[in-house]
């Protein structure tokens, strides 16, 4: 690590809250890691050594979490903490390969966290990050979200530009097709999956999203967004 041990500690201290908060949004249960202390993740941060974060096992800081998702199947997230710098290797991909294998099923999602800022990029073609994401999502069909933790020391839905962005279900899909007449792969215009908002409440490909912007008109309209990879 790049940086001292106190201050990753602090950095894990502060993004643990955003990082509650968004698993909350996304419907999970996250009520044995929300009332940890800094003095417990401290605790959880020294058992923690080199192996466990590039390995496939689940570490003292490492998040597990279960849902019932729509269609009543039970659905898991597991944050994975690394605490590197985000490189393309074949170490990173094995670790992935050897936690789906172990801990996860092909539709649960994975979100792996660095340390430094990934940012992102204007486009698609600008990001190794993005573009290892796809390609771990072309190939094997899962969804990983790899973020540094310096990404997670503010929830970025509560700044005051950022519109309010919501996951619908496929029932809410089904009745918005037929109100508008619609086909959601010809008619929608498209967010990536890096969106930062996106991102946040954990979209994935093929699935839409609401968006509730101020207007000057009206008090919020109401724009719509296809996820594609």
């Amino acid at each position: 690590m790049s940086l001292k041990p106190a201050q990753v500690l602090d950095y894990i201290y502060k993004s643990r809250n955003v990082i509650i908060t968004m698993l909350q949004e996304r419907g999970f249960n996250v009520d044995d890691y929300s009332s940890y202390s800094k003095d417990d993740l401290n605790t959880l941060f020294v058992q923690g050594n080199s192996k466990i974060y590039i390995s496939g096992e689940t570490g003292p800081l490492d998040i597990l979490v279960k849902k019932k998702n729509e269609g009543g199947n039970e659905e898991t997230l597991f944050v994975k903490y690394r605490l590197d710098k985000f490189k393309k290797t074949k170490s990173l991909e094995q670790q992935i390969l050897d936690i789906y294998d172990s801990t996860l099923k092909k539709e649960d999602t994975l979100i792996i966290i660095h340390l430094d800022n990934i940012y992102f990029k204007p486009t698609k073609k600008e990001s190794n990050v993005e573009l290892f994401t796809d390609d771990l999502y072309s190939n094997y069909g899962y969804f990983i979200q790899l973020y540094g933790i310096k990404n997670l020391l503010f929830d970025i839905r509560k700044h005051f530009t950022v519109p309010e962005h919501k996951l619908i279900t496929k029932k809410e899909q089904a009745e918005l097709f037929i109100k508008y007449n619609i086909k959601k792969d010809r008619n929608f215009p498209t967010i990536r999956r890096e969106d930062p908002q996106a991102k946040f409440i954990g979209l994935k490909p093929g699935e839409i999203c609401h968006i509730l912007k101020p207007s000057l008109t009206n008090i919020y309209v109401n724009y719509y967004r296809l996820c594609v990879n």
